[in-house]
């Protein structure tokens, strides 16, 4: 009886364990559903403004009238910023998309830039329009290669949820699905030699038209360049031995000689691009499988604020902050002699799981840094602020240098004030009261952003 018994329970047992597994299974194919349709969501989407970003650049080479081209213009700006939003949501690892998200972020800011010339009524000349075909070009070799991912997908042979374990390393050795090789092929091959765009704007690319002027001190080694990543990263110190690989001839911003350094262990892989010269980081990114978010935006904030202090920035302040699907990248500003000093600015990720940095952008800095006299303060913060609109309520003013054209700096009176709730920043000179500049800050889930 006893053993019919124990047999019984066995058998429960061995029941239940199988009914057990099958609701496992069944809610990770739910997920995995789940994730995939986000994704693919994410992809149409992007697909969809890519093609209409097109079709307009094109309608706005054609066009002679100055009022169709405003409208073009400010249509095209708003494509191009959503079609990267959705690239963003892609489950394809951030190197590989970032020439590619670099160009849509181009495309709709220079064509704010062009949209600002237009309203004011001045006509676009030629080196303009051909920038517009130069884009138009690319973006139609864009759209295409997105057709050909797109049938891909709808075939069956790309599956977003592979491409993301992909992302986290999860897949066997060697394996890299067809889908991740076509975005690396887009980035490598369409995207690598990007046209230099020349315009007012803060993703202008006037940099890599500089020298860098923050650069000092002597040459390093290959060696000496592995020491400066392993002293930089935010790993802790847990008796991992790194393997490490070095690139001699890197050249981030097209003028800084540089290391190219590759280190990995059983949990993460370091990127960097150390100068040769002076030994400095230009950037640097940690690639691991980000856990789900713990921590608030504000407190990785704070984490970007510490890290840099550490790093001998002591009085950088937080500036704009971009709220990623698991991390945070916060721009900080370096102060000097209480003025803020937006071409030295510097971006750090950080992870939102564990508070981690895992990302790290100093090319500004390097461009940019160097021993400034500032000029003479001939308008007074009252008689700046006379000059605002009287409908704009100030609550926050300061002085700030602030980049205009490639090599031109020019040192203003910053104010930050509402109007109609909504948040804008007026910069005007301190030199002859002119305004420079003006941001209205959009505040929505995934962070600040000026345009």
């Amino acid at each position: 009886m006893r053993n019919r018994i124990l047999t019984v329970l066995a058998g429960l047992l061995i029941v239940g364990s199988v009914f057990w597994g099958y609701q496992q299974n069944t809610q990770r194919q739910r997920l995995d559903n789940l994730l995939n349709s986000r994704y693919q969501q994410a992809f149409f989407n992007l697909m969809e403004h890519v093609e209409q970003s097109q079709v307009l650049l094109a309608k706005s080479m054609v066009t002679n009238s100055a009022q169709q081209r405003t409208a073009l213009l400010s249509d095209i700006w708003y494509e191009a910023n959503v079609a990267q939003e959705n690239l963003n949501q892609l489950p394809v690892a951030q190197p590989i998309l970032g020439q590619t998200a670099k160009f849509l972020t181009q495309v709709g800011d220079y064509s704010l830039s062009v949209l600002k010339q237009n309203e004011q009524g001045k006509a676009l000349d030629d080196n303009q329009l051909d920038q517009i075909t130069s884009l138009h070009n690319r973006m139609l070799d864009l759209t295409r290669k997105l057709q050909k991912i797109r049938a891909d997908v709808v075939d069956g042979k790309l599956t977003w949820t592979e491409i993301k374990k992909s992302s986290q390393g999860n897949l066997p050795e060697g394996k890299v699905p067809e889908g991740e090789n076509s975005f690396r092929a887009i980035d490598q091959e369409l995207m690598q030699d990007q046209p230099v765009l020349i315009y007012d704007g803060p993703f202008s690319d006037h940099l890599e038209l500089m020298q860098p002027k923050g650069l000092d001190g002597k040459d390093i080694t290959e060696e000496e360049a592995q020491d400066v990543v392993r002293q930089f990263i935010d790993v802790p110190d847990d008796g991992q031995n790194w393997r490490s690989m070095v690139k001699k001839d890197s050249n981030p911003g097209g003028k800084i000689p540089a290391y190219a350094v590759q280190m990995e262990n059983d949990h993460s892989q370091v990127i960097a691009d150390v100068s040769k010269k002076g030994g400095k980081i230009v950037w640097l990114t940690i690639n691991r499988s980000i856990g789900k978010p713990k921590l608030k935006p504000e407190t990785a904030r704070v984490k970007a604020i510490d890290f840099l202090k550490n790093k001998g920035f002591e009085n950088a302040k937080p500036s704009f902050m971009k709220i990623n699907q698991r991390t945070v990248t916060v721009v900080l500003v370096p102060q000097q002699k209480d003025i803020l000093i937006y071409p030295d600015q510097v971006k750090v990720e950080v992870a939102l799981d564990n508070g981690q940095v895992v990302g790290y952008e100093a090319l500004g800095f390097i461009m940019a840094n160097h021993d400034r006299e500032f000029p003479a303060i001939k308008v007074t913060k009252e008689e700046a602020q006379k000059k605002l609109n009287d409908q704009l309520e100030i609550n926050r003013s300061k002085l700030a240098l602030i980049p205009l054209r490639p090599g031109t700096e020019v040192l203003t009176w910053e104010f930050r004030g509402t109007y109609k709730g909504d948040t804008f920043f007026t910069y005007i000179n301190v030199e002859n009261g002119n305004e420079e500049q003006i941001f209205q800050v959009i505040t929505n889930d995934n962070g600040e952003l000026a345009l």
